[in-house]
């Protein structure tokens, strides 16, 4: 007997719908190997994947927060050392 088009349009969805949550679950897999393990609070239980997905943004916000202090940093360093620079010359054409 044959599948009515409904029917297979259905199963159409299903594996649809099975394929991206398969995707999903890999590429979560993938954020969560991305982050430290010393990150994850050693813990009995597995956390969920939202647990997993809340803490991978937590690391990825403390990581832009520490570029950009490193940022200032080498900023005000590179502005001592053109000061340095700028205070030699001085002494030298004097």
């Amino acid at each position: 007997m044959k599948k009515s088009s409904s029917e297979t349009s259905k199963l159409d969805r299903k594996t649809v719908e099975k394929n991206r949550r398969v995707h999903m679950k890999d590429l979560c897999f993938k954020l969560a190997s991305l982050v430290p393990h010393h990150f994850f609070k050693p813990s009995k239980d597995m956390l969920s994947q939202q647990d997993q997905l809340e803490l991978a943004a937590c690391y990825i916000k403390q990581m832009r927060e520490r570029v950009e202090k490193l940022k200032r940093v080498r900023i005000c360093r590179v502005g001592v050392e053109t000061s340095r620079v700028w205070e030699r010359l001085q002494e030298l054409i004097s």
